[in-house]
């Protein structure tokens, strides 16, 4: 009883401390705490290293699991080309949905994970939030970098060159990163 009370009394205290420094650590670059809609773009997202029936099993896959809760994601339409297949989706599909589309094709197969073989473009409309002025009218190149260990985020460059990491956390937190993970380069054709 003694031994379960004071296992007890130090895992609260961890928990607590956690919570305080995770709270008060400084954060590189700016960041903004965004829970709302923010945007909406056109989506294209380019998959190599992926046989049509990997791809196919993952839409499938991400279509099943994430529209169980009622919420309506676009399925995409796909194009086969030299180099892989470019999935494309309509005119309106929300950021959020389409991080989740990216972060879930990459990490889609337990077994191989395709940091390297998706990427993502959203090129973004107008932008009412004025914190987010700053993406209207840009194409944003999404990506996961093979040092990513969370599996709960996606990261983006701006056609400028400024790179972001979008949190899928209760806060759902952008962070401005001070470093670019990967240089920004246009849709293949």
């Amino acid at each position: 009883m003694k031994t379960t009370l004071i296992f007890g009394s130090l895992v609260l205290i961890s928990i607590v401390l956690w919570c305080f420094f995770s709270s008060c650590s400084p954060k590189k670059g700016n960041s903004l705490n965004l829970n709302d809609k923010l945007f909406d773009g056109k989506g294209s997202i380019f998959v190599t290293n992926m046989t049509k029936e990997e791809l196919l099993r993952a839409i499938e896959d991400f279509m099943r699991i994430y529209t169980q809760d009622g919420h309506p994601y676009t399925r995409p339409a796909i194009e086969e080309k030299s180099q892989g297949f470019l999935l494309t989706f309509d005119e309106n599909i929300d950021y959020f949905d389409f991080c989740f589309w990216v972060n879930y094709l990459v990490y889609s197969d337990k077994a191989v994970r395709h940091n390297d073989h998706v990427t993502g473009w959203l090129q973004v409309k107008d932008v009412e939030n004025e914190n987010l002025s700053i993406f209207a009218h840009q194409t944003l190149m999404l990506y996961i970098p093979s040092s990513d260990s969370e599996y709960d985020n996606v990261y983006f460059t701006t056609s400028d060159g400024k790179c972001f990491k979008q949190e899928f956390s209760n806060t759902q937190l952008l962070e401005e990163q001070t470093t670019v993970l990967k240089q920004y380069r246009t849709i293949p054709q």
